[in-house]
């Protein structure tokens, strides 16, 4: 009888919540005229600093400049350093290729060390330590060794 009960109460309070809120589906025609149209200088009050903002062909052209094929790098607007998505210095920076970064004349970060691997896929080193286990580093040489395995 006790879960009846509660039950009952339970159902009552979810339908007076449901429906207290106002409908969203029951909005007028000018309502939804207005959604349609742009919004205009008139249509933001003057007190406020809303800003709409537009596409430009500024925008585009550095989106297709970050599209370009190769690693992908973060550099600050006032920085002359490239870094990697992880480095501590990249949390306020933007991605552009590393070729484009380099064309900048910006060099790489001495915190994150990125190279001109970056984004290359890295796999094991084929090499073995000297106790015979197999090497735990990555690396992206063309040989499939890292630096401690290589001849030479």
């Amino acid at each position: 009888m006790n879960k009846i009960k509660f039950f009952l109460v339970c159902f009552l309070a979810t339908l007076m919540a449901c429906s207290s809120q106002p409908s969203t589906q029951s909005n007028s025609v000018e309502e939804v005229q207005s959604l349609d149209k742009e919004p205009t200088s008139k249509d933001i009050a003057p007190d406020t600093d809303q800003i709409v903002p537009t596409a430009s062909s500024e925008t585009i052209t550095e989106t297709d400049q970050s599209q370009e094929t190769g690693p992908i790098v973060y550099v600050t607007e006032d920085g002359d350093k490239y870094h990697t998505a992880d480095c501590r210095y990249s949390k306020t920076a933007h991605s552009i290729s590393l070729a484009i970064a380099k064309s900048q004349g910006k060099t790489a970060c001495g915190i994150c060390k990125p190279s001109s691997t970056t984004g290359q896929k890295q796999a094991r080193c084929t090499g073995t330590t000297a106790e015979g286990k197999k090497c735990q580093r990555l690396t992206s040489d063309a040989s499939g060794r890292c630096f401690q395995h290589r001849e030479g």
